[in-house]
């Protein structure tokens, strides 16, 4: 909204949207960057809606010889001396576009803005211009902006991918979702590939108030609970999975994210992230936090409290095992804070590397070099 790319600025153009004020009615609009260094944001409402009404004005001007205007801000083109409204006007495609009076789009060149001032129809230019404010704040109305930018990308390049998620997550600060197009022409079920493309949406979508819930996961009913996934569907079970990343060379930090499930499917996530000085093991501070925003988000969620958690623990080494029972310490603790009560607590340790497991058989046998043969040709041990 603060056009802090310098987009719209640099091609005379506006965010379009729509807004509205408590219950009424949406309507179009523009949101117009700030003027100045307060960095206010102004918005031009549709004048169709309130045509010479109060709502039609964007600004309030004081002019060199210190007359005060309400005025609107309007477009000049060089194909007409009509002003156009910057509803009606619009960059596309890189190039500029004017909706006229058939209601088609049609190029344009455009050649500056300017302001009329309806009481008597005169127009205002930036030179004639002491200073303006806005009439319609953002601040005072509620904006309806892209909740999500779906985009198709030609291949699995990273470095598209990267500035993709930058430019929408980091400076746009909305979702993103992307669709490779030769990944889904490989596929021989294209219908799965979109389907989890829809999966991903409407997760990234989900909110309290619209689930978005696409699919989930059920159980053939043999574990005798309310569908959802066997075991975690028998009773009400926070499911919560936790990894580190540690800062390379001299970085004293460590990142810890969790990802916790808020449906017995294990299809709803949500998560959290917490930095703390730099080690294997999980601070307890930060796992109490872990632990308090995940129940809080099952609580939200559910409409109760979970009453058992399942807590998948990654990045921890065999070394480490010992000091798993100072984090199961940290999230009893932290459950019963929550809760007001103790529930049962499953920590599992998660390792992607091999672990020593070596399959022998029960009767020992040597090859003709004298080494013990490792098929397992008689009764197995593990």
């Amino acid at each position: 909204l603060y056009d802090s790319q310098n987009f719209y600025r640099k091609n005379n153009s506006f965010f379009q949207t729509y807004c509205f004020k408590e219950e009424r009615e949406e309507f179009e609009c523009v949101v117009l960057p700030p003027t100045h260094k307060d960095g206010k944001l102004g918005l031009l409402l549709d004048y169709k809606h309130y045509n010479k009404d109060t709502q039609y004005f964007s600004h309030r001007i004081t002019t060199r010889d210190n007359k005060v205007h309400n005025a609107r801000l309007m477009v000049k083109i060089s194909q007409t001396e009509s002003l156009i409204d910057p509803l009606d006007f619009r960059f596309r495609d890189g190039r500029h576009e004017a909706c006229r009076g058939d209601n088609t789009w049609k190029p344009v060149t455009f050649v500056g803005m300017c302001f009329l001032c309806p009481q008597d129809e005169s127009v205002l230019n930036e030179s004639d211009i002491q200073s303006m404010e806005f009439v319609h704040l953002v601040r005072d109305w509620e904006i309806d902006f892209p909740s999500i930018v779906l985009t198709y990308k030609p291949d699995d390049g990273k470095a598209l991918y990267n500035r993709i998620k930058v430019m929408t997550n980091h400076f746009g600060g909305i979702q993103s979702q992307c669709a490779v197009q030769p990944t889904f022409e490989r596929q021989r079920n294209k219908d799965q590939y979109a389907s989890n493309i829809a999966t991903k949406l409407n997760a990234k979508l989900s909110t309290i108030y619209d689930k978005a819930v696409s699919w989930t996961s059920e159980s053939d009913g043999s574990s005798g609970g309310e569908g959802g996934l066997p075991w975690v569907g028998e009773a009400p079970t926070l499911v919560i999975g936790v990894g580190m990343v540690h800062g390379m060379g001299y970085s004293s930090k460590s990142v810890v994210t969790a990802y916790f499930c808020l449906d017995n499917g294990c299809m709803r996530l949500s998560n959290s992230c917490f930095v703390q000085g730099k080690s294997d093991i999980i601070s307890e501070g930060v796992m109490k936090d872990i632990i308090k925003v995940s129940i809080e988000h099952y609580i939200i969620e559910n409409n109760h409290g979970p009453e058992r958690i399942l807590f998948y623990r990654d990045g921890m080494s065999d070394g480490h095992f010992p000091r798993a029972n100072d984090e199961i310490a940290s999230i009893r603790a932290a459950a019963k804070e929550q809760l007001q009560s103790p529930i049962p607590i499953t920590f599992v340790i998660c390792q992607s590397q091999q672990l020593g497991f070596r399959m022998v058989p029960s009767v020992q046998t040597f090859n003709n070099r004298g080494t013990p043969n490792t098929n397992c040709l008689r009764q197995v041990l593990a």
